[in-house]
């Protein structure tokens, strides 16, 4: 639990929890022979009350969270309560790409009750938007129905008043209606895009590494094992 290698991955967890501040909890699991789950790392300063060292057992995995380990496919699960509290969680498997053999499972876990606000939240406008429609033409209704009730007894100035402020509102809320879906899909569109062009750009700066890892730098590792002395102009070029 000292080594650098365990400690530079809780420090990466760490920092990888600040890319959404609710998500609670990172973790790498790894699963023994006998089928029980443990923690290799998770985001937790160590010491931390709710950290959970290296070998813990994770005796409360659900198991739908164990369909990551047996399927070896990426899932969401929950809400399930462990001893931390109660969480949608994700599990991404990580696989060797090599042997193809599953050397972690990454688990993130969000609240669950942050998740179903979220939902509320997301539900929200088209529940309001529906029940303000049923308002208007529960509303109209009642005003046709009124209209007809006193036909005869009213100036003709006003016979056609009430269906002309219904048909108005109707308008009116179907104008605001379009103006915020139309508002919501460009929203959506603007995030697709630029997640789509921060994958690329992703994409390419881990090219690079991966070059300069597997090319550049093997290729110099070998240049320089393969000759006693490097000379300064030698080692330039």
């Amino acid at each position: 639990m000292d080594s650098p290698d365990y400690l530079r991955l809780k420090d990466q967890l760490a920092s990888a929890k600040t890319i959404n501040e609710k998500w609670r909890f990172l973790y790498l699991l790894g699963r023994r022979a006998d089928r029980s789950v443990f923690f290799f790392v998770d985001n937790e300063p160590a010491g931390s009350k709710l950290e959970s060292p290296a070998g813990q057992i994770y005796w409360e995995i659900s198991a739908d969270d164990l369909l990551a380990f047996d399927k070896k496919a990426p899932l969401t699960s929950g809400p399930a309560t462990d001893r931390w509290g109660t969480w949608i969680s994700a599990m991404v498997p990580l696989i060797d790409p090599d042997a193809g053999d599953l050397v972690a499972v990454l688990g993130l876990d969000y609240a669950a009750h942050d998740w179903k606000r979220m939902l509320l939240q997301a539900s929200l406008p088209p529940i309001l938007l529906t029940l303000c429609m049923t308002a208007i033409l529960v509303i109209g209704s009642a005003l046709f129905a009124r209209r007809d009730r006193l036909a005869g007894s009213s100036p003709d100035k006003y016979r056609y008043l009430q269906p002309t402020l219904v048909v108005a509102t109707v308008g009116l809320f179907l104008s605001i209606a379009a103006s915020w879906l139309a508002q919501e899909k460009e929203a959506h569109a603007r995030r697709n895009a630029f997640q789509q062009l921060a994958s690329d750009r992703t994409a390419a700066i881990v090219n690079v590494f991966h070059t300069l890892h597997d090319i550049e730098l093997e290729a110099l590792v070998r240049f320089i094992k393969s000759s006693e002395v490097v000379s300064p102009a030698e080692f330039r070029d």
